[in-house]
C-alpha cells in the first residue's frame, strides 16, 4: 500500500510544481478535471491566465490599454494628461494659468485730529460739513467725536472740528488727481478723540484722556472687519493753550515723547510698519511778550525732528468772541491746512509738508538785518490788504532798537529789517511777539505770508489758503 500513497504524493507535488511555475495555484481535484476543464484552466490554452499572455494583465497585448500604442494612457503622450502639450493647461500657453499678485488689500487712512478744545471744534457752531459729499469718508457712527460704533459716512454733528475741514481737502484733491496712487488713498476714517482744556501730560501716553484717544483706534479697527488695512500716518497735533506757563524745555520734550509713545501705540494696534508723523499748529493764545513758550518749542520741535511738522500758525484765523476758539469758519480752514500738509505728505510723498520756516539772521551792513526763511511760493509778501490787522513794522522787532524800514528782499526769500542805529555784537529779531492781536486773548501777529495762490470754497465764499509766517525769535 505504501507504493501507491508515495506515487499519489509524488504526482502531487509534480502538480503544485508545474501550477506554480505558472502562477497559478492548483488544487488536487483540479488533477482530474475534464478536457474540457483542462483547457479553461491551462495557461497554455487559457491566455487569461497568464501575466505574459492576457491582454487584462499584459497591456503590451491591448492597443487599448497600452501607452504605446494608445496616448490617452501616457502622460508624456497624451495632451490631456501632459500639461505641457495641452494649452488648456500650460500656463506659459494659457496665460490665465499664469501665477498672479493676489490683488492688494483695500485701505483705510485715519485722519485724526487730537488735542483740546480747539481740536475738537468747541463753540465752532454751527456744524458745516453736515452733508455727504464724499461717499470713501467715514467716520464712527455719530460723527468725528464719537469712539466708538460701526462707521457710517462722514457728516459733522454740532459743532466743525478740523477733520472736517481735512477729509474734504484731500478728497478733493484726490479726485482731481490723475494719479495712481493718489486713488489709493481715497479711504479715509475722520475722528477728533480729544478733550477740552487738558494738558499735553493728560494727554500721554498713561492717562484716561490718551486711552480713549487708543480706544477710538481700537474701534476703528474693529469695525473695518478683517480685511481691510488700516493705517493712521499721522495724528494733527492742536494743544498749547493749558500749558501755557509750562517751561520750553518741559514742552519741547513732551511734545517729542508724544509723538514717540502715539506711534508705538499705534502700530501695536493697527500692525502698521509705517511711522506716525505728528502734524502741529502753532498756538498763539497768550503769544504776546513771549510769555507762552509752548509756541516756540512747537517751532523748535518741528525744526529738529523728521517726525514732527509744523503746519500753520494760527493767528490769522478768525475767533469767536471770547478770543480763544475759532468760529466754524476757522475750524474748517484749520482743517484745510491740515488737509494740505497731509496730502503732501502722504500723497504727494513728500518728507515734509510745506511751511514758512525761519532760519537764521546775518548782518547785511551796520544798521540792517537780514532775516533768512525757507519759502514754500517766493515772494514773500508783507500783506495789510487782506483783512489782516495792519502790525507795526508788519509785526517785527528788534530788541533794543527802533526800527525805521522793513522790505522783502530782491530774492524774495527774506526779509531786510533796518534800524535806528549801528548793531552791536549780538541782537535779536522777532515776529508776531510785541504787537497786540485783535483776534487772539493776549495773542499777537503778523502780516509775513507767501505767495502760495490756492483758494478754498467755505459756504460759497473763497478764502486764501497761503501760508503765514509763525511767531518766532531768533538771535545772532
Amino acid at each position: 500500500m505504501q507504493g501507491p500513497k508515495l506515487l499519489i504524493l509524488l504526482c502531487c507535488m509534480l502538480s503544485m510544481y508545474n501550477a506554480s511555475a505558472f502562477g497559478n495555484e492548483t488544487s488536487i481535484t483540479e488533477l482530474s478535471a475534464s478536457p474540457s476543464e483542462a483547457q479553461t484552466l491551462s495557461p497554455s490554452l487559457n491566455p487569461s491566465l497568464s501575466p505574459s499572455l492576457s491582454p487584462s494583465l499584459n497591456p503590451s497585448l491591448s492597443p487599448s490599454l497600452s501607452p504605446s500604442l494608445n496616448p490617452s494612457l501616457s502622460p508624456s503622450l497624451s495632451p490631456s494628461l501632459s500639461p505641457s502639450m495641452n494649452p488648456s493647461m500650460n500656463p506659459s500657453m494659457n496665460p490665465s494659468l499664469s501665477p498672479t499678485k493676489p490683488p492688494s488689500k483695500p485701505k483705510y487712512n485715519v485722519v485724526c485730529v487730537y488735542g483740546q478744545s480747539l481740536a475738537v471744534g468747541l463753540h465752532s457752531i454751527p456744524a458745516l460739513t453736515t452733508s455727504v459729499k464724499y461717499r470713501n469718508n467715514k467716520s464712527l457712527l455719530g460723527g468725528p467725536l464719537s469712539r466708538g460704533g460701526r462707521l457710517t459716512e462722514f457728516r459733522e454733528r454740532r459743532v466743525e472740528t478740523p477733520v472736517g475741514g481735512a477729509l474734504e481737502y484731500i478728497s478733493e484733491r484726490i479726485t482731481t488727481s490723475i494719479s495712481t496712487s493718489a486713488s489709493n488713498e481715497n479711504r479715509l476714517i475722520g475722528v477728533a478723540p480729544g478733550k477740552s482744556n487738558e494738558s499735553i501730560n493728560r494727554l500721554s501716553k498713561g492717562h484716561i484722556f490718551n486711552r480713549f484717544f487708543m480706544r477710538s483706534i481700537r474701534n476703528i479697527v474693529r469695525n473695518t472687519g478683517v480685511y481691510p488695512l488700516v493705517e493712521v500716518p499721522a495724528v494733527f497735533w492742536i494743544q498749547g493753550e493749558r500749558d501755557r506757563k509750562r517751561s520750553y524745555t518741559f514742552y519741547y520734550k513732551a511734545m517729542k515723547r508724544l509723538q514717540v509713545n502715539l506711534e508705538r501705540g499705534v502700530q501695536r494696534v493697527t500692525k502698521q510698519k509705517s511711522a506716525v508723523h505728528l502734524l502741529t499748529y502753532q498756538t498763539a493764545f497768550y503769544s504776546r511778550d513771549g510769555s507762552n513758550q509752548v509756541l516756540f518749542a512747537q517751532l523748535d520741535a518741528s525744526k529738529d525732528s523728521n517726525k514732527i511738522h509744523m503746519v500753520t500758525p494760527i493767528y490769522h484765523l478768525p475767533t469767536v468772541p471770547d478770543l480763544i476758539h475759532l468760529t466754524n469758519i476757522g475750524s474748517k480752514l484749520l482743517g484745510k491746512y491740515m488737509g494740505r500738509a497731509y496730502y503732501q505728505m502722504f500723497v504727494d510723498k513728500r518728507d515734509t509738508p510745506d511751511s514758512i520756516v525761519p532760519l537764521n539772521i546775518t548782518k547785511v551792513d551796520s544798521n540792517t538785518i537780514r532775516v533768512h526763511f525757507k519759502v514754500p511760493q517766493i515772494p514773500l509778501v508783507l500783506d495789510v490788504s487782506t483783512g489782516h490787522a495792519p502790525y507795526p513794522d508788519y509785526g517785527f522787532a528788534v530788541e533794543g532798537y527802533t526800527i525805521t524800514n522793513v522790505q522783502v528782499s530782491d530774492s524774495g526769500t527774506d526779509i531786510l529789517v533796518t534800524v535806528d542805529r549801528s548793531l552791536e555784537y549780538s541782537y535779536m529779531v522777532s515776529y508776531a511777539i510785541f504787537f497786540g492781536n485783535p483776534r487772539i486773548y493776549a495773542g499777537a501777529g503778523g502780516n509775513l505770508r507767501d505767495s502760495t495762490p490756492e483758494m478754498v470754497l467755505i459756504r460759497n465764499e473763497q478764502y486764501p489758503l497761503y501760508h503765514m509766517a509763525p511767531h518766532f525769535i531768533l538771535k545772532s
